[in-house]
């Protein structure tokens, strides 16, 4: 039977029940009086048809509205089917336009018309509205098709889902900043001057190479600053939305030209241009993803981070990159594949990092932690370039509630911009601008001040403050007067707001009466500090009484009647007190809304916090006596207050006033409670500075160094212990030893700090230093008669010995905590002391003794005893049992792998990655953990390929197409050594030996000599003392400068014929330096420092520089005694005596690093007497750098030999050597320490006596 239109059924009843469903086919929700006509008589609602209808085809929902029907969904698709036309769908929309605004009707009524918006210009409830009606013509394919062919193409769901979620993140900007905003023009051109700059296209180290490695944004970012509610986040969010590109701004509700909503205006300019029932020609058509195109012209891509959320961390920055790259996917959905792996890569190396973070700090950390950082950062960073187009295209990323960083504390702060300053390296166009309440002090930003508002805004805020309530009027001329006022009072919001306080006691008719106005304008020009007005207001308070309440009264945050009785009568000199008095006191101030605030719920009133804030000072500074007297009748009353609900409340009062008394640590300790932290941070500011840093210390937060300096000892015994750990956790050890010098005298009586200073040293390298505290901390541990402590300790005080060599006393140690750690409920420390027993059996050699044996076999036993959640809690744990008995138990080294990744050291891992084939592979297996999240499909690129490693055949690793995290890749390792448990061994083997060496982190006890390579040390003129060659600054020298300076460098005849040198070598190169068709030299900054890690004392590194003019025996002479001279006194250094081991005190050796030219003055050495020849002990290395490597080298020493294992021969002559253990690195594996090996061109063989 053929459908004809709605109208043409006038023989059928009204209340017929398709007629019902006709209607409601479109609505989102309805009532039962909705479908009867106003002019039918009531009862009809009760009619068989419409409650039929009610019953069988609707279903009750609950709307912003109340409960509602709506029609059901097998109903809805059965007639959205029948009606299937795009006229007939037209026409039952239009049919119940009768019913009222529903949005689902107007929202296909606008698609009918082909009057609807691009997606990415609807608003948040529009996209959840289209969401609706694409899922009702989902279930009725018969009218998705007719509209096919009528011209109505339905959105696709996963677009709607898309805009959605962009939608989304905009909404709270759009919230901020809406059409609503006005003024701060001068402040956002301002933003838009700096920030817009064009960046510079030549290198930035060209200008200043030292600024170029802090990767500090010259002039490009901003900083704006001020109190809590002057706009900030409304600031920031106008500047964002204002550039978010063209064609993505959302639509809130804006109103069209007539001043209708912007939907209704589109419907009826549709409807107007298609009489004939046809949809409107695009006039611009849609991009793929509904956007608009902008003219060819690339978008800026803006992000908004706000440090409000708490996901959110700045110690861990790879949360924000999380969410960036979240942002950019919603923004340009062409990146969404990208966006999705990457975002993955993220998930599971946070997921990773989260695992790590709670073990104990003897565990070594997760290796390629650093290096997975910065690897990913720079993966955003070519997500962005993908959009920018280049690294010099400008991008914006503005940082919100940024005073919640600085609440957490200088290392904070510290770890952000140091992220920042990555990002930049790795997308120099980064942009950065940052909202807070206090300025930052950092070399990237400038700072914007953000104190009052600009005219525009002060006047509508003032009239607005005027003009509160309906009865409220200004004169027609007023305008003249507001401006007054402003002039007078100037800007700031609190200004204004208590000068309209004034301007309405004396009654907004005043500024049309010139006589008055004149006063009143008098009367403020005398009040212009904010002191003055206030107590200008308290003048109109007539009751003397009243105004001793206002003030000093403010003191207290809470005002009740018992305040007024018990707190307050006797300080402010309001005499006997009763209850009947207290309570007309405190009912005539609580009329007084311009002071004071009501607390909902409660018999209470709060002094407006503006108001308060600005006056406190000024009463501490003139009133402190009284101030002090209200705060110890506060503490008393409060504390007095310990009934039922009200605990916390009083609790947290009492509390605020004895920090305002700043009372010791102990005192606040006994009456502190855990809820108190969160409702008194917002008074931060209002306390003295010892009770900061208290505050701070209760809220988890570190204090900077001059609050600490205001701290009692017990509180900064906490606050420097806090703040250690997290400069440890922040890799900046160096900044420990700082901390604790603050009060070094309380260290060694302090076991935290003692241990803090211990594992500060091992950071540094200085196992020797570290040694001197063991037994001091052992003595505190027992005192503390805490087994854990002690377990711990001894852990710790076990890795010392360890990393000097006193192999024998790190297992007395063990021994020690073993017995200890027997005890019940220590099953998980017991592991730790086995596994460090183990790794000291095998680094010691004494593997196959009974003692070993015996411990590996329990070892065993319990390890396979363990359950599955102590692999979830312990990662770091069974990393280390993987190193020692992994052999055994492959299933440790899988799951190692899964939960920590692949590829965080140097050298053994180069035996893993090296065994991977160099073709691409990519059938995975898709066997998951609940550990570790699906990383996708993965690819694995090939390195040295190690002949003796495991063979791959193609489909046999599964890792991520973007695969650029450690633990992405270890996933898939781990999944396939589970998988294909007969082909396994030899990358387990692999495995186990990048364990142990992560878990070793091998010292070297020798003495090394760094020499430089051509033009690598600094040449000082020995009569000017001025420097011909290198640089005392950082910066790369002006090339007309070094072309004049470079005759200077001339060897003169008497140089030739060795008779002494005009040119005195001075130290390394320690900036970069150009020379005249050479072209530009590396600094050795990296590689000293790289070096100075490695060894056990910095005393045990020596830099050689050299005349490199002069000719190679002169240098060799100089460098034989030096070197000599350098062993002999490190042979008698206290650190080299810590250290000895089996071996004689002398059994340390020479070790030679020599970059390029540095070489040859390296293997001459052989031909100077008394150097090799001859020498019995004295053993040799040389690790040879070719030219381009030095300044990006980092070199790995492995365990040495005992000196009765070496066998000494004469040095040969070689031209050239193997570049082993020293890694140069390119731009990227700089940063990440050396990822890549150098090998010079070609490698003769090495002469016996020497390792390369």
């Amino acid at each position: 039977m053929a459908k004809v239109p709605i109208g043409a059924h006038q023989q059928e009843s009204p209340h017929d029940r398709r007629t019902f469903r006709e209607r409601t086919v479109l609505l989102g929700s309805f009532t039962a009086h909705d479908l009867v006509p106003p002019e039918d008589d009531e009862t009809a609602t009760h009619s068989a048809a419409l409650q039929d209808f009610l019953l069988e085809d609707c279903s009750r929902i609950t709307t912003s509205r109340g409960r509602r029907w709506c029609l059901a969904p097998g109903p809805r698709a059965r007639t959205l089917d029948d009606l299937s036309t795009r006229d007939r769908l037209l026409a039952a929309a239009r049919s119940a336009s009768d019913i009222g605004e529903d949005p689902a009707r107007a929202w296909t009524e606008r698609l009918l018309l082909g009057a609807d918006r691009p997606l990415a210009e609807q608003s948040f409830d529009e996209l959840y509205t289209g969401l609706t009606v694409v899922g009702w013509f989902k279930e009725a394919p018969r009218a998705r098709d007719q509209l096919a062919r009528d011209g109505v193409v339905l959105p696709d769901p996963d677009d709607i889902e898309h805009a959605i979620g962009r939608a989304r993140l905009l909404q709270p900007l759009c919230a901020l900043a809406d059409a609503k905003f006005t003024g701060r023009t001068d402040e956002l051109a301002w933003l838009s001057a700096h920030l817009g700059e064009a960046p510079d296209n030549n290198r930035p180290d060209s200008a200043d190479p030292e600024k170029w490695q802090r990767g500090d944004a010259p002039g490009s970012w901003a900083f704006v600053h001020g109190p809590g509610g002057v706009g900030k986040s409304t600031l920031v969010a106008r500047f964002v939305l204002d550039r978010i590109d063209g064609y993505g701004r959302v639509a809130h509700g804006f109103a069209a030209d007539d001043g209708r909503p912007q939907a209704a205006a589109d419907v009826a300019a549709a409807d107007r241009g298609n009489a004939g029932g046809r949809p409107p020609a695009d006039v611009g058509a849609p991009d793929d993803d509904g956007r608009q195109s902008a003219q060819g012209l690339r978008p800026m891509p803006c992000l908004y981070l706000t440090f409000d959320r708490h996901d959110l961390v700045a110690e861990r920055p790879l949360t924000l990159v999380a969410e960036a790259v979240r942002q950019l996917g919603l923004l340009f959905p062409d990146l969404a594949g990208r966006t999705e792996e990457l975002k993955r890569e993220l998930e599971i190396t946070l997921a990773a990092d989260r695992l790590t973070r709670s073990e104990d700090g003897h565990f070594s950390p997760r290796a390629a932690h650093q290096r997975d950082e910065l690897t990913l950062i720079d993966a955003f960073a070519a997500l962005v370039t993908s959009v920018t187009g280049g690294t010099t295209q400008l991008w914006l990323l503005a940082l919100d509630a940024f005073e919640q960083v600085q609440r957490s504390g200088p290392v904070a702060v510290q770890r952000l911009l140091n992220f920042l300053s990555l990002l930049h390296l790795a997308h120099p166009g980064l942009r950065v601008l940052a909202a807070g309440r206090a300025p930052v002090e950092a070399a990237p930003f400038r700072c914007l001040p953000l104190e009052g508002f600009d005219p525009a805004t002060a006047r509508a805020f003032l009239h607005r403050e005027l003009t509160d309530s309906a009865e409220d009027a200004l004169p027609a001329e007023s305008g003249r007067e507001l401006e007054a006022i402003m002039h007078i009072v100037g800007t700031s919001p609190l200004n204004l707001k208590l000068a309209a306080a004034l301007v309405r006691r004396a009654g907004t008719q005043v500024l049309g009466d010139r006589r008055l106005r004149s006063e009143l304008l008098l009367q403020l020009g005398a009040e212009t500090v904010q002191g003055v007005l206030y107590r200008r207001l308290l003048d109109h308070l007539h009751d003397p009484d009243l105004r001793r309440i206002a003030s000093p009264g403010l003191v207290v945050r809470t005002l009740t009647p018992g305040v007024i009785r018990e707190v307050l009568a006797r300080p402010c000199g309001l005499g006997h007190v009763d209850e009947e008095r207290a309570r007309r006191l405190f009912d005539d101030f609580r009329a007084e809304a311009t002071l004071v605030e009501e607390v909902p719920g409660r018999d209470a009133v709060v002094h407006r916090g503006d108001v308060r804030r600005a006056m406190l000072p000024l009463l501490r500074r003139d009133q402190r006596s009284v101030v002090d007297r209200i705060h110890r009748k506060a503490v008393g009353y409060y504390a007095l207050l310990h009934a039922g609900n009200d605990l916390v409340e009083s609790r947290v009062e009492e509390l605020y006033h004895r920090l305002s008394l700043a009372q010791s640590t102990q005192t606040l300790d006994k009456r502190w409670i855990d809820a108190a932290g969160a409702l008194l941070e917002s008074a931060m500011e209002e306390l003295p500075a010892r009770a900061q840093v208290y505050l701070t210390e209760r809220l988890g937060n570190s204090a900077t160094a001059e609050l600490r300096a205001m701290a009692d000892d017990e509180t900064w015994e906490r606050q420097a212990t806090r703040v250690g750990k997290a400069l440890l956790a922040a890799d900046n050890p160096a900044e420990v030893t700082e901390v604790l010098a603050e009060r070094e005298h309380l260290v060694p009586d302090n076991l935290d700090l003692t241990l803090l200073s211990m594992r500060s040293m091992l950071a540094l390298r200085r196992p020797a230093d570290a040694y001197e505290l063991v037994d001091r901390a052992l003595e505190l541990a027992a005192e503390s008669a805490d087994p854990v402590v002690f377990v711990d300790l001894a852990l710790l005080g076990a890795r010392t010995c360890e990393d000097l060599g006193r192999f024998d006393d790190a297992l007395d140690l063990l021994t020690q905590a073993r017995r200890v750690a027997e005890r019940p409920g220590m099953a998980i420390r017991l592991l730790s002391v086995a596994a460090a027993q183990l790794r000291i059996h095998r680094r010691g050699g004494s593997v196959d003794t009974a003692e070993a044996v015996s411990l590996r076999a329990d070892t065993l036993v319990r390890v396979r005893n363990l359950g599955s959640k102590a692999y979830r809690r312990h990662p770091l744990l069974i990393r280390e049992l993987a190193a020692e008995i992994g052999d055994e138990m492959p299933e440790l080294v899988s799951y190692t792998a899964r939960s920590l990744g692949v590829g965080g050291t140097e050298g053994p891992d180069d035996v893993l990655l090296g065994s991977l084939t160099g073709e691409v592979v990519t059938t995975p297996s898709t066997e998951r953990t609940a550990d570790a999240p699906d990383t996708g499909g993965q690819t694995v690129a090939a390195r040295d390929r190690d002949p003796d490693g495991p063979a791959v055949s193609p489909g046999s690793v599964r890792v991520s197409s973007v695969s650029v995290s450690s633990v992405s890749r270890g996933y898939a390792v781990g999944s396939y050594l589970d998988s294909h448990p007969d082909g396994a061994a030899p990358w387990n083997r692999a495995l186990v030996d990048s364990y142990r060496h992560e878990v070793d982190r091998p010292y070297t006890r020798d003495a090394v000599v760094v020499i430089p390579g051509f033009a690598g040390s600094t040449l000082v003129d020995e009569e000017s003392d001025e420097v011909v060659w290198g640089s005392t600054f950082n910066h790369v020298m002006n090339l007309m400068r070094q072309t004049r300076r470079s005759n200077g460098l001339a060897v003169t005849e008497e140089e030739r014929q060795g008779q002494g040198g005009r040119l005195r070598p001075a130290e390394l190169l320690q900036g970069p330096a150009w020379l005249p068709l050479i072209g530009g030299l590396s600094p050795y900054g990296r590689l000293v420092n790289g070096v100075r890690s490695v060894v056990v004392h910095g005393d045990a590194a020596l830099e050689f520089p050299y005349d490199w003019r002069l000719s190679v025996g002169t240098s060799a002479r100089r460098l034989a005694e030096a070197a000599l001279r350098h062993l002999a006194r490190w042979r008698e250094h206290a650190a080299h005596q810590a250290s000895a081991r089996h071996g004689p005190a002398d059994g340390s050796k020479l070790v030679l690093i020599a970059h390029s030219m540095g070489a040859g003055r390296a293997g001459s050495l052989g031909r100077i007497p008394g150097t090799v020849a001859g020498n019995p002990g004295r053993h040799h290395h040389r690790h040879a750098l070719p030219w381009h490597a030095a300044g990006h080298a980092t070199p790995r020493f492995t365990a040495l030999p005992a000196p009765a294992e070496c066998s000494v021969e004469p040095a040969r002559r070689g031209s050239g050597y193997h570049a082993e253990s020293v890694r140069p690195a390119s731009r990227h594996a700089v940063r990440a320490h050396g990822q890549r090996r150098a090998t010079p061109s070609h490698t003769p063989r090495r002469p016996s006596g020497w390792r390369g």
